[in-house]
Order: C-alpha cells, then sequence, then structure tokens
C-alpha cells in the first residue's frame, strides 16, 4: 500500500509538474500577483488592528474599514463582466493592484478604495484563468494558484509579527507597526509589476464571459 501511495504520489507531482510547464504567461504572471499581494495582505492583516489601537483610534474604525471593504468588494463583483469586456482584464488588475495600497493606510473612507481593488481580483480572476488555460491544465492552474495564496499569506503574516519586533530595537512601538505597515505597502505596490506584463483583449469577452 505504501508503495502504491508513493507511486500515486510521483504520478501526481509528474501530472503537476507537466501541467504547470503548460501554463501561459499571462497566468503565470496573475500566479506571481496574487502571490505578492497575499503576503503583502497576511502582514498588513497581521498588524492593522493593532497599529489601529496603539495609534489611539477606537476599535469601531477597524469595523467601519472592514465593513467599507466588503461593501466596494461585492459592488465590483457585481458589475465585473461588463468591466472585464469594455476596460479588458490588464487595466483591472492594474487598477486593483494600485487600489491595494490605499488599504495600507489608517482612514476609513480608504477602506473603500481598497474593496474595489478586492472585488476586482476575486471577480475577474476566475473569467481571467478560464480565457488563458485549456480544459488539461484548468484545475492545476487554480490549485497551484490557491496554494501560491495561502503559502505566502502565510509567510506574510509570520513576517507582520516579526517585524514590529526587529523595528522595535530603534523606532518606537507605534512608529515600528507603522513601519511594517509601509513594507507591506511596498508588497502590494509591487504586485503591479506581474500584473502590468498581462496581456488582455478589451472590448472583446472572451470564452469564458460568454455566458453573461
Amino acid at each position: 500500500m505504501i508503495a502504491r501511495a508513493r507511486r500515486s504520489f510521483r504520478v501526481g507531482l509528474a501530472d503537476y509538474r507537466t501541467a504547470i510547464a503548460d501554463f501561459t504567461p499571462n497566468a503565470r504572471r496573475l500566479v506571481w500577483t496574487h502571490g505578492i499581494q497575499n503576503s503583502g495582505l497576511g502582514m498588513l492583516v497581521t498588524v492593522f488592528a493593532i497599529y489601529i489601537k496603539s495609534a489611539g483610534l477606537s476599535e469601531t474604525v477597524v469595523g467601519g474599514f472592514e465593513g467599507s471593504v466588503a461593501v466596494a468588494s461585492a459592488v465590483v463583483c457585481l458589475l465585473a463582466p461588463p468591466l472585464i469586456a469594455v476596460l479588458g482584464y490588464r487595466t483591472l488588475f492594474l487598477a486593483a493592484a494600485g487600489a491595494f495600497v490605499p488599504t495600507a493606510g489608517v482612514l476609513l473612507t480608504l477602506g473603500l478604495v481598497g474593496g474595489l481593488g478586492e472585488g476586482v481580483m476575486q471577480a475577474a480572476t476566475a473569467a481571467f484563468y478560464a480565457d488563458n488555460s485549456s480544459p488539461r491544465e484548468r484545475t492545476h492552474l487554480f490549485s497551484i494558484d490557491l496554494v501560491v495564496r495561502v503559502a505566502l499569506g502565510f509567510v506574510g503574516s509570520v513576517a507582520g509579527g516579526f517585524l514590529p519586533l526587529l523595528f522595535r530595537l530603534f523606532l518606537t512601538d507605534v512608529d515600528a507597526y507603522r513601519a511594517t505597515v509601509a513594507v507591506a505597502a511596498v508588497l502590494l505596490t509591487a504586485s503591479a509589476i506581474p500584473a502590468g506584463g498581462i496581456r488582455g483583449r478589451v472590448g472583446k469577452p472572451g470564452r469564458s464571459m460568454k455566458r453573461y
């Protein structure tokens, strides 16, 4: 049984290697975009509430911020099909990468802007992967995307807990959290680099949009 399990594992691993090699450049770039974003978001989520409290703001700011993100994200998800058809994937993903940057701030109104970026990434990703993959590697693509998101989100969360300790060696507590938020903002901004290489249709819905 153990030998059979090992063979199955090797076959599955070889299958994934083959599928990954067949990923389109567009798909690879979006996977990298998601990975970089999730590392920054993992770091931000770890320290955001503590930073708000350390800065002397009320806990209600955190709830209001998260609520505004959710509302904006939901609205964008509903508008995703026409937005993809008119603007194209590359424009939307670049806009989403830019919209994530204000999420690193502490002002409630900027939660709406961050929600726009989150909504774009949630709503457009499935359609983008469907348009930029064949049935052969599609399942593998979604699986790899999830693994990258979770893994780098975890790395970002661990870094979010470690960096304030490091920054406290030469900064106050509030400034240490602020510096960590700044690092998260840099990572979120950097996600625009792979997103900028994405090439997609504008004004011509792909296969995934024909059902709308």
